[in-house]
């Protein structure tokens, strides 16, 4: 049970959601492919807030989930499109 005397801090509560929501990433990219589309689905980074290094060992892990070209566009070309950068 979870209360004043339970011992737990918020951070004890905030890392095991992390947690959860790094275990459920990958359906939730699947989720969010299914729903809208990889055109319209972009990966991203909340740094400083989340480790590069993880986040980028986590998206390497969906090359088991993705296909090449959905990982391609989903990684880099659909944020091409959106911010009209000058790249190929």
């Amino acid at each position: 049970m979870r209360g004043a005397n339970s011992g737990k801090t918020p951070g004890n509560d905030l890392a095991a959601l992390g947690y959860e929501a790094l275990q459920q990433a990958n359906v939730a990219v699947r989720d969010g492919i299914d729903l809208l589309g990889a055109d319209r689905v972009i990966y991203s980074i909340d740094a400083p807030y989340e480790k590069i290094e993880e986040a980028q060992a986590w998206w390497k892990s969906l090359e088991s989930v993705l296909d090449e070209d959905t990982q391609r566009k989903i990684g880099r070309e659909n944020a091409i499109k959106l911010l009209n950068l000058p790249l190929k």
